[in-house]
């Protein structure tokens, strides 16, 4: 996809974590060219928990679940997607984009996803192919190595333009990048995330505390393996080298993602993140996401060219 230029053209968006974790992930994110509501797309990246969660969550930030239009689904495993939160979907005519191997995944255990095919909700992406859930976004996901295949980073393109698709040069817009649950980061990832605006990036374990836990060795070679989950050291370093690779240093929002309850702690990830940033001068502000508190509603407006504000009900 292109590289994202200064936004001149009123481009605004709202995002918040839900939730993060093993317990259940899902990030709500709104977009909208004007002021105006008709003009303005709320989605979620993952629905792994379920509808009374979601609705309580939401409630909290001020924000209306039935506003959801479609869903955007990394991988099956079960903290990612929920039973129950597909009767929502079903309930509010809500879009399920996935790829056509998690369909099929999906379909062979779940009623409730074999009704949302039915009722025409379903929705399919490929690796590597840009698709457009609403005017003004384009989408593109990216294999990443985890345990559960196929699983997907994506890069998320937001512009005031309805007709931009990622081979446009000179893109005005936001420009976001989202990866978790991956045991490693190729090059061709690093090339994917250069020149971002906002990055969510799994920061999984702190690798002492994971190999001293009390976890089976099996569990914990399979963590640390290569189709495992990103260490703290590991995240940093993809992000060093995603800072270096950019034309412009201008990533503004790092969101961890997917920390550990047992082997990791929001102050360690905080505050290797903040080391390696400092060294490479970045003015980037980091947000810790968490299982059970999602995280302040976050406003962003006309981000490459004027201040953000951050704000939660």
């Amino acid at each position: 996809m292109s590289q994202p230029s200064s936004n001149r053209q009123g481009v605004e968006i709202h995002l918040s974590v839900l939730a993060s974790g093993s317990g259940g992930n899902c990030t709500y994110i709104n977009f909208s060219k004007s002021t105006t509501i008709q003009n303005s797309s709320s989605f979620l990246i993952d629905l792994g928990i379920g509808p009374r969660t979601l609705h309580q969550r939401c409630r909290s930030l001020g924000i209306f679940p039935q506003t959801i239009r479609f869903i955007v689904l990394t991988h099956t495993h079960s903290d990612h997607w929920n039973e129950r939160s597909f009767s929502f979907l079903l309930q509010n005519k809500i879009i399920f984009y996935c790829h056509r191997d998690h369909s099929e995944e999906l379909s062979s255990m779940s009623d409730r996803f074999r009704q949302l095919m039915k009722a025409n909700l379903i929705r399919h992406y490929s690796n590597d192919e840009d698709f457009s859930p609403t005017p003004g976004l384009i989408v593109r996901a990216k294999h990443v190595p985890h345990d559960r295949s196929p699983t997907f980073a994506f890069q998320m393109q937001f512009s005031a333009n309805p007709r931009t698709s990622s081979s446009s040069q000179g893109v005005q817009g936001v420009h976001l990048g989202y990866a978790t649950d991956l045991g490693n980061f190729p090059d061709s990832l690093i090339d994917f995330f250069r020149n971002l605006d906002l990055l969510l990036l799994e920061f999984n374990h702190d690798i002492q505390m994971l190999r001293n836990s009390n976890r089976p060795d099996f569990l914990i070679n399979r963590i640390l393996s290569g189709e495992g989950h990103l260490s703290n050291h590991q995240a940093c370093e993809f992000l060093k080298k995603i800072i270096e690779k950019s034309d412009e240093r201008k990533l503004r929002y790092l969101f961890q993602l997917h920390l550990s309850r047992d082997c990791n702690l929001p102050e360690i990830a905080h505050k290797e993140a903040t080391n390696v940033l400092n060294n490479l001068m970045m003015q980037t502000d980091i947000f810790t996401a968490h299982q059970n508190i999602p995280t302040p509603l976050l406003f962003l407006e006309n981000l490459s060219t004027s201040h953000s504000t951050h704000s939660s009900s």
